[in-house]
């Protein structure tokens, strides 16, 4: 059993935590090669949208499930995850940031949440 309390505190005041070694080399293998399987080029906006295996092998393990409880409240949901793959030798640059956006279906103006953007959308 592990002690993710750390994280959940760390989380709380940085808005960020580290946490090393949650999925076996069984698990990282089968992602890669879905990865790879479809390339993906440098993004993929939709990822469990369009892959939902991923959430199975995410969500199996018993690690990140003990992470998890420990980090999110019950009402707490994925609402999005995005692919990225920068290759060493490119050239773009991305500084350190944090995305304070989400993502919804369907605009509803509601208080404390303003500047709305469309980003291309893969709703099935």
């Amino acid at each position: 059993m592990n002690n993710f309390n750390q994280h959940k505190s760390e989380l709380d005041k940085k808005g960020f935590s580290i946490v090393k070694s949650i999925f076996n080399e069984v698990e990282l293998t089968t992602l890669v090669k879905l990865i790879e399987a479809n390339n993906f080029d440098f993004s993929e906006r939709q990822l469990v949208h369009r892959f939902p295996e991923i959430l199975e092998i995410i969500f199996k393990n018993e690690v990140f499930k003990e992470l998890y409880n420990t980090i999110c409240n019950t009402s707490y949901f994925l609402s999005k995850a995005i692919y990225f793959n920068k290759p060493s030798k490119s050239n773009w640059f991305v500084s350190y940031h944090q995305d304070l956006s989400i993502s919804v279906k369907d605009k509803k103006e509601t208080a404390g949440f303003s500047n709305w953007t469309q980003k291309k959308a893969n709703w099935v």
